[in-house]
């Protein structure tokens, strides 16, 4: 049972994130929703959903229906080089989203004629490349109880990096504590 609750953890904290959204589904879209979350639970939100997005209709998928928008920022930014297959999958993140971003056209306005076409697409490329990183969603989970386990950071984003000094106080150092209001 050890092993099902390191699985646990990633959905747990997904579960948590999303029954506060429930609670302002009125007032907060996603990215309000996404603004709000502490550093733990937008990774594990982050995470799911470009696992989920791109499991179920590939990096155009998850880019078109505006995760990239909220997320890609984020996900590129995350220190994961102990975790193999989920850097190789944020990697092709990257290079999914520089195409997807660059040609900016919708998959459905792509119109792709026949399955040539479609293996040669670098998105398609690493659609298939990542669909063989069978270990991924357990890597997704380490690196969220590697997170839970360390001191504890102040998660502010200054600039293009987080803060980084100690939380004295929830997610926030001294310096950043307005924000938790």
């Amino acid at each position: 049972m050890k092993n099902k609750e390191k699985i646990d953890v990633h959905q747990q904290s997904m579960d948590e994130a999303y029954e506060e959204w429930l609670k302002h589904t009125e007032t907060w879209d996603k990215d309000v929703f996404f603004d709000h979350l502490d550093f733990i639970h937008r990774v594990a939100v982050a995470l799911g959903n470009l696992n989920y997005q791109v499991g179920n209709g590939g990096f155009s998928q998850w880019h078109d229906n505006g995760y990239s928008e909220s997320h890609y920022d984020f996900l590129s930014r995350l220190d994961t080089k102990e975790y193999s297959q989920l850097t190789e999958g944020l990697a092709l993140m990257r290079k999914a989203y520089s195409e997807l971003k660059n040609n900016n056209i919708r998959r459905a306005d792509r119109g792709y004629d026949d399955d040539e076409d479609r293996e040669s697409s670098v998105t398609d490329q690493c659609d298939t490349a990542y669909y063989k990183l069978k270990n991924i969603e357990k890597e997704m989970n380490e690196y969220l109880i590697s997170l839970q386990k360390k001191d504890s950071r102040c998660w502010a984003q200054v600039g293009e990096d987080w803060c980084n000094n100690k939380a004295v106080k929830g997610d926030y150092c001294k310096k950043h504590q307005d924000l938790a209001k």
